[in-house]
């Protein structure tokens, strides 16, 4: 591990901190920046994608080590779409037997803005990044298999920290038990990311559910739990399938040639 890979991980760490508390600071103070909020989202995403781009090529880790390449891209998209339309056909099955329900659809804005820059840029700075680096950092201390555990252990816990800012200056929280609480799923749920990359390979598959579960594309409505534990167990199963039926060549090593 050299110190060029130690300074980026710092640096990306204090980024990861820092950049969403500044970020919903300034729309809390600044009354005027509240329309603009999509548009400062997506700056954001830009701005994630980047920093993890810097940081990956700072510690000599491939993008296709990752499953950054136009190739898992196509992957991912053309498992995604399975995975909604077998989503579907359960919510129609639902309807069938209990027609009081009604299947929503969520708007194009929201889902080019959860998708691509929040979902990706999330995961491509949290799995692609951060989960790698400490991939290999523990890669040297313990077994493939306690490195991969410590790597998503740490990473989640990271993720779960990353939403403090927007639960207190956002959502409004306080520093109680529903905090913790909140805090507590953000972290299972960065776990379960870390399954779905570490199974995958691939970080945009992991981005397009990550974006599926802010923005589902189709659901039974606001607080539908049972569309985010259903979509979750889709993904969970085909990615066992792609791990069988995996398109183009083996996966790269996840260090670059230097």
């Amino acid at each position: 591990m050299t110190r060029r890979s130690i300074v980026a991980f710092g640096l990306v760490v204090a980024y990861a901190f820092l950049s969403p508390l500044l970020l919903f600071t300034g729309v809390r103070t600044f009354r005027i920046l509240a329309p603009l909020a999509p548009w400062i989202t997506i700056i954001a995403g830009i701005g994630d994608v980047i920093v993890a781009l810097l940081a990956l090529r700072a510690s000599g880790i491939a993008p296709s080590s990752i499953g950054w390449t136009p190739r898992d891209l196509a992957q991912a998209v053309v498992w995604s779409a399975v995975a909604w339309i077998l989503w579907g056909v359960v919510l129609g099955l639902l309807i069938l037997v209990k027609p009081e329900y009604s299947v929503g659809v969520t708007s194009l804005r929201s889902i080019l803005v959860f998708y691509l820059f929040v979902g990706v840029p999330e995961e491509l700075l949290f799995r692609g990044y951060i989960l790698t680096w400490l991939r290999r950092f523990f890669q040297g201390k313990a077994s493939e298999n306690w490195a991969a555990l410590w790597a998503a252990l740490v990473s989640s816990l990271l993720f779960a920290l990353f939403h403090i800012p927007q639960r207190l200056l956002v959502a409004r929280m306080t520093w109680n038990i529903d905090l913790l609480t909140n805090l507590a799923g953000v972290f299972f749920s960065g776990l379960f990311l870390a399954w779905l990359f570490l199974r995958s390979d691939n970080v945009w598959w992991v981005g397009l559910y990550h974006g599926g579960q802010n923005a589902p594309l189709l659901g039974l409505g606001q607080g539908d739990v049972f569309t985010g534990i259903g979509v979750a167990v889709v993904y969970l199963l085909l990615t066992e399938v792609m791990r069988k039926r995996p398109m183009g060549t083996a996966r790269r090593p996840h260090r670059r040639e230097e």
